[in-house]
């Protein structure tokens, strides 16, 4: 399901409550953090605004308070509570974003660099230069 919304707060955690740190069963460590964002962000009778990220490289590093965020989220049953996590980007996903994104700063180079060759040569006078 999707959430799409402004991130009102955000917390970031790399230690869990008593002090020890996030790591995987293989010792990769990872930050979790977690957003809140408004509850009507997530079509889901239980979602209640917060949604979590596992962060193992650093995605979210340029998150902040007032961003607009548009990701996939999922949901897992713990203690007869539902939780709502923020799915990881795939590398395909993340390459078609980059490859979409990519294309149009071609564009936009495209225009700008057709613009500048529109523009007048030095030394002439576009005022000499009007019809009347």
């Amino acid at each position: 399901m999707k959430l799409k919304g402004k991130i009102n707060s955000i917390y970031r955690n790399w230690n869990k409550k008593d002090g020890t740190p996030y790591q995987t069963s293989k010792g990769v460590k990872f930050e979790k953090v977690d957003v809140l964002v408004d509850a009507d962000c997530v079509d889901h009778p239980q979602f209640e605004g917060r949604a979590t990220y596992f962060d193992y490289n650093g995605d979210t590093e340029n998150w902040t308070e007032g961003m607009e965020i548009d990701v996939e989220v999922d949901t897992s049953e713990s203690n007869g509570r539902t939780y709502f996590n923020i799915k990881r980007e795939s590398a395909n996903e993340k390459s078609s974003r980059l490859e979409s994104r990519l294309a149009e700063l071609e564009k936009r180079v495209e225009v700008l660099e057709s613009a500048e060759k529109e523009e007048p040569e030095e030394g002439s006078d576009p005022i000499k230069e009007l019809p009347f």
